[in-house]
């Protein structure tokens, strides 16, 4: 996977039209600040088609009453140009209703706060007791699909 750091470098990678590639932005290595650096990320990304937009800690841009507008139109639209969204959150209630509510699928593991759980148990049923209950590196996953199972993650296995 290569490594990105500066926005103008990420422009130049998407522009290069290659059929195949992975990349990791990691911005705000420069003047610009988060909240700018990640809108620029976004509406590069919404200028692209047929792509997996990964966000890491969502929880850094948006939360359960705001979301920055370039992020609004790839979650809401973005299925009409090929644009599929991911995002890792430690608190499902934490997150703008908008991400909860096009959720097809979710992985969680253990959940001890009452808003989570209660969000959960909306979403999977009883199963969501399971998430109470869970040890580490176990977890429970959803797909809207009516397909649901436990899985055993090690977290701590060697990432590209």
């Amino acid at each position: 996977m290569e490594k990105i750091y500066k926005y103008s470098d990420l422009i130049a990678k998407l522009k290069s039209n290659q059929p195949y590639f992975r990349i990791s932005y990691r911005g705000l290595h420069d003047e610009t600040s988060m909240e700018l650096d990640f809108d620029y990320c976004c509406k590069a990304v919404w200028a692209m088609q047929n792509l997996h937009y990964g966000v890491e800690e969502i929880g850094h841009h948006s939360n359960s009453w705001k979301m920055p507008n370039s992020l609004q139109t790839i979650i809401s639209a973005g299925r009409h140009k090929g644009i599929s969204f991911y995002c890792t959150s430690q608190r499902a209630s934490n997150c703008h209703p908008l991400i909860r509510a096009l959720a097809t699928r979710i992985v969680t593991f253990k959940q001890t706060e009452p808003r989570d759980i209660e969000w959960l148990s909306e979403v999977m049923g009883d199963k969501a007791i399971e998430a109470t209950k869970l040890e580490k590196y176990k977890s429970i996953e959803w797909s809207d699909d009516d397909s649901s199972h436990n899985t055993d993650l090690d977290t701590n296995a060697p990432q590209e």
